[in-house]
């Protein structure tokens, strides 16, 4: 199976555009760069949310993109974290090249959150690291003064002539049973942690939102419930294409986070719902069927 490739033409409504209130008060640079980003859009899919990396898509100065932006802002709306499309020119998109667009976003979306990721998780190692030394440092204190104690008594033994003790020796321990940080995969965990962080990230605009949406919102489920669920995606045969795998997984996740979370930022209101409801979502393994198909395309293609 190929890549799917944009189309090398896309429609051109030349009265919509000539009639367009804000085209006619863009000076002629402006409608030039226009053009450029448009045709960016219609081959990637989207444009990036950053005025050098558009000055270098239109070979332009930086402070010629930053001038222009003023007017051309107005042509693009966000898709989700740094990422602009042009609405007219989605809905000119057949249904083919919609699914490679929409692919492109949520690639781009699910790289920038793993980024994140991986920086916090390193963030958290570090902590993890100082806390078993200070506990290390303890215990060898402990110990110091344990071995004084014998001492003391041995001395003691050989002043004072004491009657031998009987002590009862102690039952052992049973273990408590439980889960051990083993039986989750490394994916589930920055899955579960993305959908924690998502929901502290929301937060502070708990004020403007439902109070039933904030309640519904502050628990994020059994841990031991969603990865139940996780267990039961991971290994599933899509379509004889291929095998869902923890990383499809959570690459969804984090396009879905991204776009929960740039809702939030948009003001629109937002219901997180449960770790393992959300895992359950038909939106959710709708997804993961793209990815998969995107991920075996990839391996096809000829080198």
């Amino acid at each position: 199976m190929a890549v799917i490739g944009p189309l090398p033409y896309y429609r051109w409504h030349w009265q919509d555009y000539r009639a367009n209130r804000t085209v006619q008060r863009m000076s002629y640079i402006e409608r030039g760069l226009y053009r450029e980003l448009l045709d960016e859009c219609w081959a990637e899919g989207f444009i990036v949310d950053d005025i050098k990396a558009m000055a270098e898509i239109c070979a332009c100065p930086v402070d010629v993109m930053a001038s222009a932006w003023q007017a051309l802002s107005k042509c693009f709306t966000p898709a989700g974290e740094n990422i602009l499309v042009n609405p007219r020119m989605d809905r000119e998109r057949t249904e083919k090249d919609q699914e490679r667009a929409t692919r492109a976003i949520v690639g781009k979306t699910g790289g920038l959150a793993k980024a994140r990721n991986l920086l916090a998780s390193a963030s958290q190692n570090l902590a993890s690291a100082n806390q078993v030394l200070s506990m290390s440092q303890g215990v060898a204190s402990n110990c110091h003064i344990e071995e004084k104690r014998r001492e003391e008594k041995e001395k003691e033994k050989d002043t004072v002539p004491a009657a031998p003790e009987q002590r009862e020796s102690p039952l052992p321990r049973k273990k408590r049973p439980g889960k051990t940080l083993g039986d989750y995969s490394p994916e589930f965990e920055s899955a579960s942690a993305i959908w924690k962080r998502l929901f502290n990230e929301t937060f502070p605009i708990r004020d403007s939102l439902p109070v039933n949406k904030v309640f519904a919102s502050s628990s994020w489920g059994s841990k031991s419930a969603g990865w139940e669920v996780w267990k039961g995606l991971r290994g599933q045969s899509v379509n004889g294409i291929g095998h869902v795998e923890d990383k499809d997984i959570l690459e969804v996740i984090n396009g879905f986070a991204s776009a929960k979370l740039q809702r939030a930022k948009d003001g629109i209101e937002l219901n997180l719902p449960l770790f393992e409801t959300m895992l359950n979502k038909p939106r959710l393994k709708d997804a993961l069927v793209e990815v998969v198909k995107a991920r075996k395309a990839l391996l096809e293609v000829p080198k």
